[in-house]
């Protein structure tokens, strides 16, 4: 019993010695918040991609990669050897890959995704993946 009522009083000693935390002030309206000029509050963009391609059953995978973890937009098929698409993405993205699966085959091109606008032609042979 004595060593439990020790116990409690090194405890007691111990917590009253340390102080309370300080909390900043609270902000009462949003007029009194501060942000850099130019500051961007946007988080996600469009981009709209135009791919250009020989008319086929060919199948364009959309991905990105945030925080370590892939993310995928959807499936898009080939129309006419047209397709265009308009997606929206986090304002943080760069770079899409863009993977094209036709006929038991798949590569991959990474595309910049900065411009808000990205025409891609696949019918040259010399692209490189």
């Amino acid at each position: 019993m004595k060593t439990v009522l020790k116990l409690f009083l090194v405890m007691v000693c111990i917590t009253s010695c340390i102080d309370e935390p300080e909390f900043p002030e609270e902000i009462d309206s949003l007029n009194e918040l501060i942000f850099p000029e130019g500051f961007d509050f946007e988080t996600s963009r469009s981009l709209e991609i135009e791919i250009n391609d020989k008319p086929g059953n060919v199948i364009y995978e959309i991905r990105y990669q945030m925080n370590d973890l892939d993310y995928q937009t959807g499936k898009y098929n080939n129309i006419n050897g047209k397709t265009s698409l308009k997606l929206v993405i986090p304002t943080a993205i760069e770079e899409v890959e863009i993977i094209r699966k036709s006929s038991g085959s798949a590569v991959s091109y990474f595309v910049d995704a900065t411009p808000p606008v990205v025409a891609i032609d696949m019918t040259r042979k010399s692209m490189n993946p």
